[in-house]
């Protein structure tokens, strides 16, 4: 039990000074902060591509849903 506990307490201590060199190394020296910069502008052209994406789904979802109700209010059967 003592073990586990231990291998836990290492653990953390090792994923803190990771983060610690990493947060040092994005913002602490020149190639790092163009590398954050990099990252950034990556995540948002996914996030702006993802919101596109989501846009274009639910207008086309909109779209098929419309033309069901305006069938079934016609009185059509859809087989």
């Amino acid at each position: 039990m003592e073990n586990t506990k231990n291998s836990k307490v290492a653990m953390a201590i090792i994923a803190g000074l990771a983060v610690g060199a990493a947060t040092w190394y994005f913002m602490n020296s020149k190639n790092g902060r163009q590398h954050w910069e990099t990252l950034l502008d990556a995540a948002n052209d996914i996030t702006d591509k993802f919101k596109k994406a989501s846009l274009e789904s639910s207008k086309s979802i909109s779209n098929h849903v419309s033309n069901v109700s305006s069938l079934l209010k016609d009185g059509i059967k859809i087989s």
